[in-house]
């Protein structure tokens, strides 16, 4: 069995043939990165200048 929880983490449920059960789970997401327009203009005129 499956499941996401609240926390957007992907959970699993594994039971054994002996019926040992273990549960696996993936850490959280990471929050997206944001790029302010200041930034993208300096990487742009880095990249001009290098090139």
């Amino acid at each position: 069995m499956t499941t996401n929880d609240e926390n957007h983490t992907h959970t699993a449920e594994f039971t054994t043939p002996t019926g040992k059960r273990y549960r696996s789970g993936a850490p959280p997401r990471i929050p997206p990165i944001t790029v302010s327009d200041v930034e993208v203009r300096i990487g742009i005129a880095l990249a001009r200048h290098a090139a």
